[in-house]
């Protein structure tokens, strides 16, 4: 199947479920003339001869739809639509969104990510993950090193906030949703102390997808890691830090 013979063939599968009547009929049919508007073969035409399944009124009519892409393809489309086309009335239409979960293989490069951040003669800390890339299951290991600390923290969170682009130009809507949030360390650190940070993807309630970046520059969903300390003045001193999610199973 191609649009006006340009692009990638799909090769589509219809399986229909037999009814309860257990009746079929044969039809003559040709799969590369026979269009929804005029089922029958021409004159020059290789009839084919199928047996299709019988329906009544009182029959609910269910089945699949299969798509085959060709290696390294993909297909963009807006969902499914189905048309029941009749001789003496008009078509019954019914659309359906669908939605579509692609695998990806394990990122080839996937390096660790190490920052330091902090106020001048105040505040220093170093944090560390161990990996910049995660599968949606995985779990978000790192550490939170205190390099210098002349301010009163009260206590240091963790959180993972989605970020949701669409749009473009002056229509361009952003929206911020913080998924999971809690506090790795309570009570003020000293110099030189060592936070580890165990985070797991599993756990967070919403369902995760995969990073999408300028979907057909209309569209982008990013996800960051929020580190935040809290002073004793209820003061706040964070810092992001942009993490890749990818799909290993479907499910």
């Amino acid at each position: 199947m191609s649009i006006f013979g340009f692009g990638t063939n799909i090769k589509m599968q219809v399986n229909l479920d037999t009814p309860p009547s257990n009746v079929t009929k044969e039809i003559k049919l040709n799969s590369t003339s026979a269009t929804s508007d005029n089922p029958q073969p021409g004159p020059n035409d290789n009839i084919e001869v199928r047996k299709l399944p019988v329906y009544t009124n009182l029959d609910k009519c269910s089945g699949s739809v299969a798509l085959q892409l060709p290696q390294g393809k993909k297909c963009e489309h807006l969902g499914l639509k189905a048309t029941l086309s009749r001789n003496y009335s008009g078509s019954l239409t019914s659309e359906k969104e669908l939605c579509i979960q692609h695998q990806t293989t394990e990122p080839e490069i996937n390096n660790s990510i190490k920052m330091e951040v902090g106020i001048e003669d105040c505040l220093h800390i170093e944090f560390e993950y161990e990996k910049q890339k995660y599968s949606l299951g995985d779990i978000i290991i790192g550490k939170i090193y205190f390099l210098l600390v002349r301010i009163k923290i009260k206590h240091m969170e963790l959180a993972v906030i989605r970020r949701e682009s669409a749009g473009a130009g002056p229509n361009l809507f952003n929206e911020s949703e913080t998924l999971l949030k809690f506090e790795v360390m309570d009570g003020a650190p000293v110099k030189g102390e060592c936070i580890p940070v165990r985070l797991f993807l599993a756990g967070i309630p919403q369902d995760l997808t995969p990073t999408y970046r300028n979907v057909a520059n209309k569209f982008s969903l990013k996800y960051y890691i929020n580190l935040v300390l809290v002073d004793e003045e209820d003061r706040r001193y964070f810092k992001q830090q942009e993490v890749t999610l990818w799909r290993k199973t479907l499910g």
